[in-house]
């Protein structure tokens, strides 16, 4: 093994052990299993938004199946939105053909970056259930006003973290600077 790809897989071991702490600790408030009806409709979502992403500048590939893990983590909660991440993820670049240390390294990234999210504005005050899709009218107010705010530093963290772990393992295996892989991924 070479230097270079040592420092890849000790990278992706990383983001698999963050994954699996996110997701542990994600199971501690675990709201109740929503059935396997809307676990398979989401999965499903993600592997078809996975199979329509678009090359981006440096050995990346982006998607829009952000949009599917972000509904599933505010639907379900961190640990359902991580189960739902990560085995859309996994069954959509196995399709692909991809390499098994890149479909665990996405799935462990996407994962993490999405359980991680959620932690996070829990921590931060936000509900459980982030917007109340009930049988009542949506409020407007101040009570959305603060929901909003929650979703936008989940988004942030989710795309933070999304970014930086690709642009990272992507430096790592070409043996290019960060700045330079992050810059030129972020701009398409």
């Amino acid at each position: 093994m070479t230097g270079t790809s040592a420092k890849v897989y000790s990278f992706v071991a990383f983001m698999i052990l963050l994954a699996g702490l996110c997701l542990f600790a994600g199971w501690g408030e675990a709201l109740a299993f929503p059935g396997l009806w809307p676990i398979c409709s989401f999965t499903v979502a993600t592997f078809l938004l996975d199979q329509t992403g678009n090359d981006l500048r440096v050995e990346a590939k982006g998607s829009t199946s952000f949009v599917v893990h972000l509904a599933s983590g505010i639907l379900f909660g961190a640990f359902w939105g991580g189960v739902v991440t990560g085995l859309g993820t996994i069954l959509s670049e196995t399709q692909l053909g991809k390499r098994p240390i890149k479909i665990v390294f996405n799935a462990a990234q996407k994962v993490a970056a999405l359980t991680g999210g959620m932690l996070l504005i829990h921590q931060l005050g936000a509900p459980q259930s982030l917007f109340a899709f009930g049988g009542e009218p949506l409020a407007f107010g101040a009570d959305l006003q603060k929901n909003l705010w929650y979703f936008f530093v989940l988004s942030a963290f989710y795309f933070g973290l999304n970014t930086c772990s690709v642009s990272a393992v992507v430096a790592l295996s070409s043996g290019r600077k960060f700045a330079e892989v992050w810059n030129l991924n972020s701009k398409g």
